[in-house]
């Protein structure tokens, strides 16, 4: 199951909006890692090509993953304010990113 993560109102976004939308993304990063106790959490950003992202947090700063039928092709090492830039955060904020549900491991 999937779910829309929640989201701002589309338009433009103040720093404050974009630091809350790094905060929550980072949230469901640990949480996911907490409950499954395995590392980083996919996204997908909907539209007509899916494009899908597996976001870790590390020592600070995130690991961000591309994705194309689970294979790699690209990774980037961002601390909060350039991943503040990114397209997952644009996504989000326009609420056209989706997660999966997590649920503890047994």
């Amino acid at each position: 199951m999937h779910v829309q993560v929640n989201t701002h109102q589309s338009g433009n976004f103040r720093d404050s909006d974009l630091s809350g939308a790094v905060a929550q993304i980072e949230f469901l990063v640990k949480e996911s890692e907490i409950k499954t106790n395995r590392p980083g959490r996919i996204f997908v950003v909907t539209g007509a090509e899916r494009i899908a992202y597996r976001v870790f947090w590390q020592n600070e700063a995130f690991k961000v993953e591309r994705l194309d039928n689970g294979i790699v092709i690209d990774t980037q090492y961002l601390l909060p304010k350039a991943f503040a830039k990114h397209g997952i955060v644009d996504a989000l904020c326009a609420g056209l990113l989706i997660t999966a549900d997590v649920h503890p491991t047994q």
